[in-house]
């Protein structure tokens, strides 16, 4: 039974469980109310078709009504993803005190802009249409997309496309013939980046500049003419060290509704207990914190050492997420470049980022095994595994065509979902 089988299957016994317990009610004390914790809304459920490899989409919406979290079935956005950051957008303070935009090209594995299209040409001709992840992120204050930016305008060697970022990013995203998800800094949010020099900036400064800074990000055609899905990168870490309470993540996902994101990919990496030998146990509980906003988890490996299967990612805490939030489509797993504390990289003696881990410490052949350890896991732990093809933080990344083929991400990806 297909991922998306199983998640019709769930609903199917769920309303199922429903109207029995509504017949018993109504049996019993010909009462029949409910008091509802969120107010009606509309959802967008999204079928997609392709012609000569370009995704178009058809919008059905329907009126859901929801209790203390959605039981909204989330659009499918497809099974295949692949990791390909190429953009960062963020600031610079001038030396006469102004602030001023900077749009870097992260040419992680020494790619041209064109150069990239092609490989992204080259994998949808292997495996079909994928959705990439992470293409684009905004980061640090006054991180503003500019969809009209053009070559002379953007940092980085090798970003020589003849047109605009949103040129260019639609033809990334008809190459795919998936969807563009981009990546939302939550550390803007809360003001802990420590990477951005904001002054005394209030908290209230910090959520203006995320919010006008997630809105820029649908500046782009391909994100907004898509489902919309952002990623909230550091999403566990903004949970940890705000303490929200529910009203305000209410608040906090209802306003980037209002700006027209219509699913939400919370990055989580850092809360839940650490795997337990090579695959751990799902014993322990998870605490509930989107309060069913999430159509997706991003969750990360997070153990790379040079004992076999060489990564080993976080199994029970997948599992823990599966439990408590039955309404999410699924868990992508993928590759996370930065180290995590409790989750490390343990490599050569020493504790290194992932990624740098996984490239640097691993052999092709034993990076080969890790990543088909890692897809042919994904139905017995239900998850989905991102293919990291090019990682630019770090300079890290994992390419399947610099080793010489495709060959191995299309039996990855075919093969596995």
């Amino acid at each position: 039974m297909s991922k998306s089988d199983r998640i019709k299957e769930i609903f199917r016994k769920t309303a199922t469980w429903f109207v029995i317990v509504i017949l018993v009610i109504a049996g019993a004390s010909s009462y029949i109310a409910y008091t509802y914790l969120k107010s009606s809304y509309s959802s967008s459920s999204t079928s997609m078709s392709t012609t000569s490899g370009i995704t178009t989409s058809t919008t059905i919406t329907s009126t859901t009504t929801t209790s203390s979290y959605t039981t909204t079935q989330y659009p499918n956005i497809g099974q295949k993803f692949v990791e390909i950051k190429a953009f960062d957008v963020s600031s610079k303070i001038l030396q006469n005190g102004q602030v001023e935009t900077v749009t870097s090209y992260i040419d992680g594995a020494d790619y041209t802009a064109t150069q990239l299209l092609t490989l992204v040409q080259n994998i949808h001709s292997q495996i079909g249409n994928f959705n990439i992840i992470r293409f684009i992120r905004t980061e640090c204050y006054d991180g503003i997309v500019n969809p009209n930016a053009t070559a002379s305008q953007i940092n980085g060697t090798g970003y020589n496309w003849n047109g605009t970022l949103n040129s260019y990013a639609t033809a990334i995203q008809q190459a795919a013939g998936g969807q563009i998800i981009p990546d939302a800094g939550m550390t803007i949010y809360y003001g802990a980046n420590a990477g951005c020099d904001t002054g005394n900036a209030s908290q209230q400064q910090h959520e203006e500049w995320f919010f006008q800074e997630s809105a820029s990000l649908l500046t782009l055609t391909a994100v907004a003419d898509g489902d919309r899905y952002v990623m909230l990168e550091a999403w566990d870490t903004y949970y940890a060290a705000v303490k929200p309470n529910q009203s305000e993540v209410d608040t906090f996902f209802q306003t980037l509704e209002a700006q027209g994101w219509r699913y939400f990919m919370p990055q989580q990496n850092g809360i839940g207990s650490q795997p337990v030998g090579n695959y751990g146990s799902c014993s322990a509980p998870f605490d509930e914190y989107d309060y069913g906003y999430a159509g997706y988890f991003r969750n990360g490996i997070f153990w790379v050492n040079t004992t076999y299967p060489y990564v080993f990612p976080n199994f029970p805490l997948v599992c823990q997420i599966q439990k408590s939030e039955p309404y999410l489509n699924g868990v992508v797993v993928g590759l996370e470049t930065q180290l995590m504390a409790g989750n490390p990289a343990y490599c050569d003696g020493k504790y290194d980022y992932a990624g740098q881990a996984f490239a640097e410490c691993l052999t092709k052949s034993q990076r080969e095994v890790a990543l088909t350890n890692l897809a042919e896991n994904q139905t017995k732990y239900d998850y989905i595994f991102i293919y990291p093809i090019v990682i630019g933080e770090h300079s890290i990344q994992y390419d399947a065509q610099q080793d010489g083929t495709l060959g191995l991400m299309e039996q990855l990806i075919n093969e596995y979902n």
